[in-house]
Parts: structure tokens; C-alpha cells; sequence
């Protein structure tokens, strides 16, 4: 199986703190596949993400994406590789608010041009592939003539950022707890549509979460806590502390 993104031995820590936040020996996500990443908050979520996506680099180790290291390029390259091979949904969503949610979606094809070739390589224009996508996550007509998306309720504002993340076939789409302002309803759908979308365009998706019930709908789960040696260490240090 091709491996779309594969970390080794990478430790990360913020300035001026005297023990690592993050120190994972290995993670893999291949092609295709989804890989639920469940972690309490403050467990490093966010921040290993900023690592994959390349606005953060590590004190040690490798971060490879398509079998490119983000680690050795510059801060424009990895910005450029980002943009062109990944797709973000995060929490908040993000979304430039005096935008239309056309404007929002169609903004990736605007600032990559690889994403902007495949768009078009499959047919029509940026605006009709991003009208599909609306369409596919029930976002209808009356959505896309709003001027401006804080006209939206949270949960069209979230098939947007969806959309956007989307549009382009990035090979990983990486979302950052996104349901976490949806009531059960919605957010079922929404995940359900989400990986009909990454299963269409044969994209990989990483989705972080607190919620553990979510798990069972992927391919494979991973506890950061598992995974993160440096939260083991604090733990074992506490255990040590309670028994003297």
C-alpha cells in the first residue's frame, strides 16, 4: 500500500519549555485511507496537525507527504506543497466572513494551480465542480446567492469549509475536531458525505476528535496518547509522584 504520509522519530516543543509536547516515534497514513486520531484536549491534536500541514516543523525527525519531507523545504514550499496536495477542515472553520460561500470554496483553486488543473481536467469550470460539491452535501441554490457567509447557520458554514477542503482532489484531507458544533443529526450526515467525497477523488482523510463514538465509521483508530511518547513520560512521572 502507498503510504501518503509517514512520520519518524519526530519531536516537537514550544520555546522555552524543557520537555517535548510531542515525541511520536512512528505514524503512517496510506492512500485511501481513514484514520480516526482521538486525543483529549491540550493531548497536542492541533499541533501535530501543524506539523503534517507543514506551518510547524519539529526539533527532530521527519515529516514526509507524498514521500517529500516537509522538514527540508523552506517555509514557501512547504506553504505551496500544502496548498496544492492537502485539504483542511478545521474546528472553527476559518472561512473569510465578507466571502460568498462560492468565494470561500473556490478560494484553493485560486492560490494553487495544480488544484485549479484538476478542477478543470474534470470537466466545466472551478464554480460548476464546487456547485457539485454543494450539491452533493445539500447545499442548495439559496445558500450559494448569500453574499457573505456569516449568513449561514453553523452547519452550512461547515459543508463549506468541507467544500473547500474538497475542491482540488487534494491526496489528504485532514479535519480538525469538525463536528464539535453539530447536534448528532447533522453531524452523522455530514460524516457520512465526507468520506463518500474522499472515497470519489481516492483521497486519504485524517480526522481528529475527542469523541470517541465517531471511531467505529474508520478504517483505523489511534489514541495520540498511544502514540505520543512525551505523554507517556508525564504519565509515568505522575504515577511515580503518587506513589512516594
Amino acid at each position: 500500500m502507498q503510504s501518503i504520509l509517514e512520520i519518524k522519530n519526530l519531536k516537537f516543543s514550544w520555546p522555552g519549555s524543557s520537555a517535548p509536547l510531542l515525541d511520536i516515534e512512528s505514524l503512517q497514513v496510506d492512500k485511501g485511507e481513514s484514520v480516526f486520531l482521538q486525543g483529549a484536549s491540550g493531548s497536542g491534536k492541533s499541533t501535530l496537525l501543524n506539523l503534517i500541514g507543514g506551518v510547524l516543523v519539529p526539533q527532530e525527525g521527519s515529516v514526509e507527504v507524498l514521500s517529500k519531507d516537509l522538514v527540508k523545504m523552506t517555509a514557501a514550499e512547504r506553504d505551496q506543497f500544502r496548498g496544492d496536495h492537502m485539504g483542511f477542515i478545521f474546528q472553527m472553520f476559518n472561512l473569510l466572513p465578507y466571502f460568498s460561500a462560492m468565494e470561500n470554496a473556490t478560494l484553493p483553486c485560486q492560490f494553487s494551480k495544480v488544484k485549479k488543473a484538476r478542477t478543470l481536467a474534470s470537466g466545466g469550470s472551478v464554480e460548476a465542480e464546487a456547485t457539485r460539491l454543494f450539491a452533493e452535501l445539500k447545499l442548495g441554490p439559496d445558500v450559494l446567492k448569500m453574499k457573505n457567509v456569516t449568513q449561514l447557520s453553523v452547519g452550512q458554514q461547515q459543508r463549506v469549509a468541507a467544500v473547500r477542503a474538497l475542491i482540488g482532489k487534494p491526496e489528504i484531507v485532514i479535519a480538525d475536531e469538525p463536528t464539535s458544533a453539530l447536534d448528532a443529526d447533522i453531524r452523522d450526515r455530514f460524516i457520512e458525505l465526507l468520506f463518500l467525497e474522499c472515497e470519489k477523488i481516492e483521497a486519504s482523510l485524517l480526522f481528529v476528535s475527542h469523541d470517541q463514538s465517531l471511531s467505529s465509521r474508520f478504517d483505523r483508530t489511534i489514541r495520540l496518547s498511544d502514540l505520543n511518547r512525551a505523554s507517556q513520560a508525564v504519565s509515568s512521572d505522575r504515577e511515580l509522584g503518587g506513589s512516594l
